[in-house]
């Protein structure tokens, strides 16, 4: 299955934009999994922009 999604988006705005809005409405929901020693742990909203901040930092 093949899906084109197409919008237009400000210059003033960035990808981080959309992370630190997820966060603020929806800190709980889980965006993605990563593997920490042999196992799939959970990645929520919340915990990304954390983990974006400590990366811009």
């Amino acid at each position: 299955m093949r899906m084109t999604v197409s919008q237009d988006i400000s210059s003033s705005i960035d990808i981080t934009n959309a992370v630190f809005d997820h966060a603020a409405t929806t800190p709980d929901h889980v965006v993605f999994q990563r593997p920490t020693l042999g196992e799939w742990h959970d990645v929520t909203a919340a915990e990304f922009a954390r983990i974006v901040c400590r990366c811009g930092s």
